[in-house]
């Protein structure tokens, strides 16, 4: 394992001054070879205006969109080995009634967000009563929506498109998101603190709700995500409900977020993933593994692999992974085997904030440039 002893004191640097500006109340840091433990860093408090407590290795996070990597791309990775779904199936192969173009979109378009799938949609205003008319209407309103490019043309990353695959899941397993992450994945890699909103979830009935859950935003909410003024919901987010107002309205379990964890959770998953490259392994083939980490570039020069974002670092090298709306970041580097886990409430108390941006460039720098 890399010893990174060498650059302890200047991660203590940056974590110490980005708590005194305000970056974040605390988090969790992960980071090693993914292969073996992971050296963990706590720092902070788990809240600012609530939960006054120091972060634990143990505090649960909001996990935002990082779910879209290690639960619905990992879910879909474990449904293509076992088929009968192929990264070339279509909408229309599943039976998905939509216009035309929009039916010969593949899963590979919409894991590599190049299917012209509009970024977001405030699905929430529809306002049904039911979960299943929630769930009804929002598909049907994602199916809708007129395609912003022809498929491939270019990039354009969509909480729609991953919304869409979380129901293609759930339709192919005949089963829910929480019922098949806890299955598929939280047993077999003896996950302890992985789950989808505490708040709605039926399974969390088996046992109480996790003591150590950071909160996100407290109120005065920013209104709608980057580009869409005017178009969030307003006032606090519960304990144990997810930040994402989509998600919410779907019960909390989404293809595009809902997944609350710890640092020590998803460095498991990170193993899974490293150790597939190393050789076959029933639970992730190897080939599998390495056509989802291929990029898939667009007709405009953009690109990415197949649920894994890709980061260009200052070396030229590139590595891949995932981040979060609330302050969560998953990077691994398959070629030189480091992993860095990221685990914040930046959110907390408000979204407004986002000074973590600069945190991240300078974290990775140091981890992965050095």
């Amino acid at each position: 394992m890399t010893s990174y002893s060498s650059l302890a004191s200047e991660i203590k640097d940056i974590i110490n001054r980005s708590l005194l500006q305000g970056v974040f109340p605390g988090g969790v840091i992960a980071l090693g070879d993914p292969l073996a433990e992971p050296q963990i860093i706590a720092f902070g408090k788990v809240g600012l205006t609530r939960d006054l407590r120091a972060v634990s290795p143990q505090t649960v996070y909001d996990l935002a969109s990082v779910t879209k990597l290690v639960a619905t791309t990992h879910l879909l990775m474990l449904a293509l080995k076992s088929g009968p779904l192929a990264c070339t199936t279509s909408l229309a192969s599943l039976g998905f009634k939509c216009p035309p173009l929009t039916s010969c979109l593949t899963l590979e378009e919409l894991l590599s967000h190049q299917s012209g799938l509009p970024a977001w949609r405030p699905l929430y205003h529809a306002k049904m009563s039911t979960l299943a008319e929630r769930k009804e209407r929002a598909l049907a309103d994602i199916l809708a929506e007129p395609l912003l490019f022809t498929p491939k043309d270019r990039s354009l990353y969509s909480d729609l498109g991953f919304i869409l695959l979380g129901e293609i899941l759930e339709a192919n397993y005949k089963s829910t998101l929480p019922s098949l992450f806890s299955q598929k994945i939280a047993i077999p890699l003896a996950l302890t603190s992985s789950f989808y909103s505490p708040r709605f979830n039926p399974l969390m009935d088996t046992f109480p709700f996790p003591p150590d859950l950071a909160p996100t935003e407290d109120g005065g909410r920013k209104p709608g995500p980057l580009n869409y003024p005017g178009l969030g919901s307003y006032g606090p987010v519960p304990w144990g409900s997810p930040h994402d107002d989509n998600c919410s309205y779907l019960n909390g379990a989404a293809g595009h977020a809902g997944l609350f964890s710890t640092a020590h959770d998803l460095w498991k998953i990170l193993r899974s993933f490293a150790a597939s490259l190393i050789e076959d392994s029933s639970f992730l083939p190897k080939e599998l593994m390495k056509d989802f980490l291929s990029p898939r570039v667009a007709k405009d020069g953009s690109e990415r692999a197949l649920g894994f974002n890709i980061f260009p670092l200052a070396s030229g090298r590139k590595i891949l992974g995932h981040l979060g709306y609330t302050g969560t970041s998953l990077y691994w580097d398959p070629e030189l085997c480091r992993g860095l886990i990221l685990l914040t409430n930046r959110c907390h108390p408000t979204s407004r904030n986002h000074l973590i941006d600069d945190f991240r460039k300078t974290l990775v720098d140091i981890i992965f440039n050095k």
